[in-house]
């Protein structure tokens, strides 16, 4: 145990090391996240505020598309873990160190990049959109995004550790988080995803940043009527009603986290899995 905390700590304190002078880990991907966090913030100014009955498809759309994109980067970093991976196999062939001492130290070293992304995006976002800031709805939402680009980089991993080719790698990656995207519950509301294909949507971590993200906004909201609108609203309603629009009215914001968190570390558990019984390499 003592040995395998000393390898977690080596390791840890080499991925740190990595993640700062690699660009493509870090600078690459927090530069991109900044500027459409700025595009966002202006395209969709203020779009919070008195929100009406024409707005609420807009409001819903950006939230949709902060969450999936800001996933989707992770696949910048896919470049990084084939290199690492590279290493790794090397070093675990030689008896250098175990596959749970790998994987900690990795999960461990991304994770604080991706709250610090996470709470710089949201400070740029949330309060230019003028979002529900009801309560700690902020901390909410904020948490929410991180466990977002906690599970996709989970995903990303998994993937390079399969994956053995680069651009084989991105298109697995890009092919899940399209999949994903498709049945969260945005393009197609969850009660009109054909039965076949509704166990998809549980299966996917942004169905539920989606549903947390949605209610964290709407819940206890009043949206204004709006006769310009089509079909006319002629009276104020409930933001509770345009969450039962998507079937999102009743939404356990707690359980939705603790699943990210869990569909994070099952991800890294199969990743452990597979590294252990088929990165063998040679000494």
């Amino acid at each position: 145990p003592l040995d395998a905390f000393r390898h977690t700590a080596v390791l840890f304190e080499r991925a740190m090391m990595n993640t700062l002078r690699n660009p493509m880990v870090i600078w690459v991907r927090l530069t991109m996240d900044i500027v459409l966090s700025l595009v966002i913030a202006t395209v969709w100014w203020d779009i919070g505020s008195d929100v009406t009955a024409s707005d609420v498809n807009n409001l819903a759309s950006v939230l949709f598309f902060i969450a999936a994109f800001q996933a989707f980067m992770a696949i910048t970093s896919m470049h990084s873990f084939l290199e690492d991976k590279a290493v790794f196999v090397k070093e675990k062939s030689s008896g250098c160190y175990n596959v749970i001492s790998y994987n900690v130290s990795a999960f461990l070293a991304s994770s604080p990049f991706l709250l610090f992304i996470a709470i710089v995006c949201s400070l740029i976002i949330y309060f230019s959109l003028s979002l529900n800031s009801e309560g700690g709805k902020f901390f909410i939402y904020t948490l929410n995004l991180f466990l977002t680009l906690l599970c996709a980089d989970a995903v990303a991993f998994l993937v390079a550790a399969i994956m053995p080719i680069y651009i084989a790698a991105l298109a697995a990656c890009a092919f899940i988080f399209g999949t994903f995207m498709i049945v969260q519950g945005f393009f197609i509301h969850f009660p009109d995803i054909p039965a076949g294909w509704r166990w998809l949507h549980w299966v996917g971590f942004h169905s539920y940043s989606f549903r947390t993200a949605l209610y964290n906004q709407f819940e206890g909201t009043v949206i204004l009527k709006d006769v310009n609108t089509y079909p006319p609203a002629m009276s104020n309603v409930s933001g509770e009603v345009f969450l039962y629009n998507f079937d999102f009215q009743e939404e356990d914001l707690t359980r939705n986290c603790l699943i990210m968190v869990g569909m994070a570390i099952v991800y890294r558990l199969i990743a452990a899995f597979w590294q252990h019984f088929f990165h063998t390499g040679t000494q």
